[in-house]
């Protein structure tokens, strides 16, 4: 854990009717923060949607080679600044998945990431801070764009 405080509060309201296991979204979410794993985590299991969470490049590269993930949420910089560490999960989620919903974070914005996230066919590209109730937009929006419902 990079010892941040991580404040998450939500105005999403809880799904009434979960789908079976197999109907539901299959996210994963990659960060090097603990914390914000954990409450992202918490806070999404009462949506019709399922998370898995990885703190590493190592273990995101693990889990996309094992799992087929619908939604791909991953940091860019999982290991110290200019890493770019997130474009070698979603070139990896790709080969397992090409139809992954890739989305991207980071607390660096800039034009030439922006470009680089655009080339490996990353969705959307967020500057963090993201609130789970715009994480929750994102993949309700990911849902309905391919015709089912998370």
């Amino acid at each position: 854990m990079n010892g941040s405080n991580v404040n998450i509060t939500t105005k999403s309201k809880p799904a009434r009717n979960c789908k079976k296991e197999n109907m539901m979204k299959k996210v994963l979410l990659v960060d090097d923060n603990d914390a914000l794993l954990f409450a992202f985590k918490k806070l999404s299991q009462f949506h019709d949607f399922t998370v898995e969470t990885a703190n590493s490049l190592e273990m995101a590269l693990r889990m996309v080679a094992s799992n087929r993930y619908d939604v791909l949420l991953t940091d860019l910089n999982l290991t110290g600044f200019a890493t770019h560490d997130g474009y070698e999960i979603v070139k990896a989620a790709k080969i397992v998945n090409h139809d992954i919903r890739a989305y991207i974070w980071t607390a660096y914005d800039g034009d030439i990431e922006r470009e680089e996230s655009s080339k490996l066919g990353v969705k959307r590209f967020l500057a963090k801070p993201v609130s789970f109730d715009a994480l929750l937009s994102i993949i309700n929006e990911d849902a309905a764009s391919n015709g089912s419902q998370a």
